[in-house]
């Protein structure tokens, strides 16, 4: 398993529309779940992918 860095969380934030749009998260073993105050601000499909290894 790889470990999480800096850097890949503070990109996922960054690309929800940061800390303050952040509802909530919840997780499940493949997934990360947020809910979002203002949902526009969301990533697009092509950037779902934060990170390739």
């Amino acid at each position: 398993m790889s470990k999480v860095k800096q850097a890949d969380i503070d990109r996922l934030i960054d690309l929800v529309g940061g800390r303050d749009n952040i509802a909530t998260v919840s997780h499940c073993i493949t997934r990360l779940r947020f809910v979002l105050h203002q949902p526009a601000k969301r990533p697009t499909k092509r950037d779902r992918t934060i990170a390739d290894g």
